[in-house]
Parts: structure tokens; C-alpha cells; sequence
């Protein structure tokens, strides 16, 4: 399937490399932990694959909208071109072992349209048998009534990530946690849960 999607001004920096390095806390926070069961990082919303660095040893495959011809690749992925929402209509399209991979997004969920699309995504994951995820996203509509987030940067989307309660427990202590890294004043979290 060839999908073709008109991509804001605001986010072409991403693609063609203008953020050429993962986020810190990955090495730290993400990478040791990992579960032996895990073969693959999918990173939804990968851009140039930056967010792939640390995890070398390891199968990596990214979804964003960007066309290929786009991306100043960072590192060696496999690339499919999808939103989130056609994403959910399609994943039996793609050939991934969702049982041995770990999920994240950055920044990406919160340009979903709405919430029920947001936790469709994750159910739909978690269906296919997917147990790690690492999701680093606004975590409150803060955000947006500070005025901070325009409308522009939102590109129509919600904002930030709204979890039912079901979805939310993943992020609750044993098997995951919810740290500020960075932007501590609206509500920019690592939502982690890694679980064999």
C-alpha cells in the first residue's frame, strides 16, 4: 500500500536530520532493561531513526509519514510509510513478531485526532501480543490551555496522549513507571513498561 501525506513545515527538521541525536535517557532508563525475549525496536514516528542509536544490536523498523526519498537516515532501519490512524486499519499488513518487540513513540501519539484513536492503537498491540512499550509524550492537556503547543505545531492533533484506565496501568509500578526528563512544566513524560 502507498500512502502519501502532506507533512507540516513544522516537523521537516526531523526528517531530514536536524535532530541528529537520540533522546539521553534511552541508554540509561530504557536500554539495560530490556527484556531477552525482545528481537525488535518499532519506533512509530521515527523521522531520521535517531531514537534507533542505542538499540544496534537489535532489529530496528520505523513508521512516520515522511516518503523515503525525505529521511537523512541516522542509522540502518526498515522503513514503512504510515500515520498512526492507518496504522490500526493495516497492521496485519506488516510481518513484525509483536510478541518480541518493544513499541515507542516520541512525540507522535499526541497528533493523533483524539484519545479513542490513541488507545485503539495500544489495544491493538496489545491484541497482537506486544508487552513493551516506551512512550515519551505530553501527559496532560497543560500544555495546550498554557498556549505553549500552537495550534500549528498540534497539526489538528489532541495534543497529548490521553490513556483509558486500562492503558494507563501499564505505566504503574512493578513493570513500568512515568519519569520528566525534560519540559517538567507541562507534563513531558517517558511513559515505561517493559515486561517479558
Amino acid at each position: 500500500m502507498e500512502n502519501k501525506y502532506e507533512i507540516a513545515d513544522f516537523f521537516k527538521g526531523y526528517a531530514a536530520g536536524g535532530h541528529p541525536s537520540p533522546e539521553p535517557w534511552l541508554e540509561t532508563y530504557v536500554l539495560p532493561y530490556i527484556p531477552q525475549n525482545i528481537k525488535t525496536i518499532v519506533d512509530f514516528g521515527c523521522a531520521n531513526g535517531r531514537n534507533f542509536q542505542p538499540f544496534k544490536d537489535y532489529k530496528c523498523i520505523g513508521f512516520d509519514m515522511y516518503q523515503p526519498e525525505e529521511i537523512n537516515y541516522s542509522c540502518d532501519f526498515k522503513y514503512y510509510v504510515s500515520s498512526i490512524e492507518d496504522f490500526i486499519k493495516t497492521t496485519d499488513l506488516y510481518s513484525i513478531q509483536w510478541e518480541n518487540s518493544l513499541v515507542m513513540s516520541h512525540g507522535t501519539l499526541m497528533y493523533c485526532i483524539n484519545s479513542q484513536i490513541q488507545n485503539s492503537f495500544i489495544e491493538d498491540l496489545k491484541n497482537k501480543g506486544c508487552k513493551n512499550f516506551v512512550f515519551h509524550e505530553y501527559t496532560s492537556n497543560k500544555l495546550t490551555k498554557n498556549g505553549n503547543l500552537s495550534e500549528r505545531a498540534r497539526n489538528g492533533g489532541l495534543g497529548w496522549l490521553d490513556l483509558n484506565s486500562e492503558n494507563s496501568k501499564l505505566f504503574l509500578s512493578p513493570l513500568g513507571k512515568k519519569i520528566n526528563f525534560r519540559d517538567e512544566e507541562n507534563d513531558m513524560n517517558a511513559l515505561i513498561h517493559l515486561q517479558k
